[in-house]
């Protein structure tokens, strides 16, 4: 009787292994796709009103006046340059460039974004999830 009992045992903890193994698996491709949809969904940008604040401040602590980024770039009258500094528009990616070098900072951090404030929230949402999913499958 003994010899029944065991066989029957195996093939149901064979059974209960592989529900485990598709659970596993099934949880792993959920990560990732929530994962590539939270990525896309939440996608650095550069804001307009930060690198306002950081080119206003690299100006003057360099002393360069408004007067002379618009002779410097070339530009017909400095309103453009006013507008940047409002945090209404961005520089082109030359006038950047050109920025970058009179300000002698590299473009990096002429520009501010979001970089930092989405990776938290990703990470944040990651691991909600993580613990979300272990309570559904796990116990």
């Amino acid at each position: 009787m003994s010899k029944m009992k065991w066989s029957l045992t195996i093939p149901k903890m064979q059974l209960l292994q592989r529900k485990k193994e598709k659970v596993q698996s099934t949880i792993q491709l959920e990560i990732e796709n929530i994962s590539l949809r939270e990525f896309m969904l939440k996608y650095p940008v550069i804001s307009k009103e930060e690198t306002a604040l950081t080119l206003r401040g690299l100006l003057k602590s360099k002393g360069i006046s408004i007067k002379y980024v618009q002779e410097y770039l070339g530009l017909a009258c400095v309103q453009s340059v006013y507008q940047w500094l409002d945090g209404k528009k961005l520089p082109s990616l030359d006038n950047l460039y050109a920025l970058s070098q009179l300000l002698q900072v590299s473009m990096d951090e002429l520009v501010s974004g979001n970089k930092q404030n989405l990776k938290s929230i990703w990470e944040e949402n990651f691991f909600k999830r993580m613990v979300q999913y272990e309570q559904m499958f796990v116990g």
